[in-house]
């Protein structure tokens, strides 16, 4: 196998910046009970200059990909033309034990933390896991490389 066969590794900035939004959510204060997604668009130049100004962040619930889309053009919208955009979504996912009822059926809990820079075929996603109250547990994974689906140009 050839270097250029190989797929791309992601960016070391992507990968900070990754660090950076999944440490917030292992914060010994953090509570995510409640919490069921985030979508939050963010101009590059800014990351780059340390600045985390949001251009869109919104709670979305399901991300569909005609809902992801629509996101995606208030994010460019807003951003002004040119704009190279970071996306960071985050949700909670839940593994359920099929033959428990109520809360005993959760077995566990993680809020996956994926990151994306728009004009890019890969991204990260990592996750944090968490107890029955919303809690970070400490325990983490990744972040592992992302496949973007569809075209680089968003």
């Amino acid at each position: 196998m050839k270097m250029d066969d190989l797929p791309p590794r992601p960016s070391p900035f992507l990968l900070e910046v990754h660090a950076r939004l999944a440490s917030r959510y292992m914060a010994p204060h953090v509570r995510l009970a409640g919490f069921q997604s985030r979508w939050i668009a963010f101009r590059r130049d800014e990351l780059e200059q340390g600045i985390e100004r949001a251009v869109l962040d919104t709670t979305p619930g399901q991300l569909t990909s005609a809902r992801k889309a629509d996101l995606m053009a208030q994010a460019r919208e807003a951003a002004g033309p040119g704009s190279v955009l970071f996306i960071a979504e985050m949700a909670i996912m839940r593994s359920r034990d099929e033959e428990a009822e109520g809360e005993e059926a959760v077995t566990s809990r993680i809020m996956s933390v994926a990151l994306r820079e728009t004009g890019q075929f890969w991204g990260v996603v990592g996750f944090v896991e968490l107890d029955h109250e919303g809690r970070p547990t400490g325990r983490v994974g990744g972040p592992m490389p992302l496949m973007i689906e569809g075209p680089p140009s968003d």
